[in-house]
């Protein structure tokens, strides 16, 4: 039973957690938006630091530096992936960006030297063939701004596929919990690039913030279930649910936000989900 309450945590924490993150996108920008989702993650973050203390002795300067760096990866891949749902079609982004599962399975192989097996492989190229339709069925909305959402969100697919990839080896050394907190506490970037870049900086109100503290209650809750579940050896239950929560974000963008689709970029979404899916369940 345990296994399976990891792994819906995982499931809805990732699937809705983005759907708040929409609302707040939208509303106030990408930049503000991940600051203050990273700053209340780094809040909740630290209800578990004192049970974490053991693990500070495991992490080594070349281990830090490391992390420091795939953290500010994460975060780039944060602020392109708010950004593309602000620009362009909500489903879309989604099943784009969420697709980086079958990325991390195909860097893993080549870079870690991880099994992968012919049906692995095949699936693989079925995700990146729905992605492909996805991220070019696009003729009844040209926009500048559709597009550029679009070559965002797949800015976020490649980043994040090399973090999760990597983050592995990290977290084999460090513990689940440092390799993921340590780039939430580097937020504060964020306000560094914006007055760099002379972005308004903006203090969210009573609207704004339910959905920016959901948004990192909902998405570091799904990361703490599935990081934790892969400590205690859950990770082949756990990873189809948890990997398969583009489906559940794309059904609800697409009713909540009611971004229009045509019959191409249906059927890409499908067959990514469909792809994803299946890549959770086969060995």
């Amino acid at each position: 039973m345990l296994p399976y309450l990891f792994g819906i945590i995982t499931y809805i924490g990732w699937g809705s957690g983005d759907v708040f993150g929409t609302f707040a996108t939208r509303k106030i920008g990408p930049y503000v938006t991940t600051f203050w989702a990273f700053a209340f993650a780094a809040l909740l973050g630290l209800l578990y630091v004192p049970f974490a203390f053991a693990d500070l002795s495991r992490i080594t300067p070349i281990f830090l530096a490391c992390n420091i760096l795939l953290g500010i990866i994460y975060i780039a891949g944060n602020l392109t992936f708010n950004e593309a749902l602000r620009l362009s079609s909500a489903p879309i982004v989604g099943t784009i960006g969420g697709s980086f599962a079958a990325l991390t399975v195909l860097l893993s192989f080549l870079f870690l030297g991880e099994h992968i097996s012919l049906i692995r492989t095949l699936l693989i190229l079925f995700v990146f063939l729905g992605v492909f339709i996805t991220s070019t069925a696009h003729n009844q909305t040209k926009e500048k701004g559709f597009t550029r959402g679009i070559l965002l969100a797949l800015v976020s697919f490649f980043v994040w596929g090399i973090y999760f990839t990597f983050n592995k080896v990290l977290m084999s050394r460090m513990g689940w919990f440092w390799p993921n907190y340590i780039p939430i506490l580097l937020f504060p970037i964020i306000a560094i690039y914006m007055k760099w870049k002379r972005i308004p900086f903006i203090l969210p109100d009573h609207t704004i913030t339910p959905f920016l503290f959901l948004n990192a209650l909902a998405l570091r809750g799904g990361d703490f279930a599935f990081n934790i579940g892969a400590s205690l050896g859950l990770t082949a239950t756990i990873a189809p649910m948890g990997g398969a929560y583009p489906t559940l974000f794309a059904v609800l963008s697409h009713f909540i936000f009611h971004d229009p689709l045509n019959k191409k970029q249906v059927a890409g979404i499908a067959i990514a989900l469909t792809g994803l899916v299946a890549l959770g369940f086969v060995a």
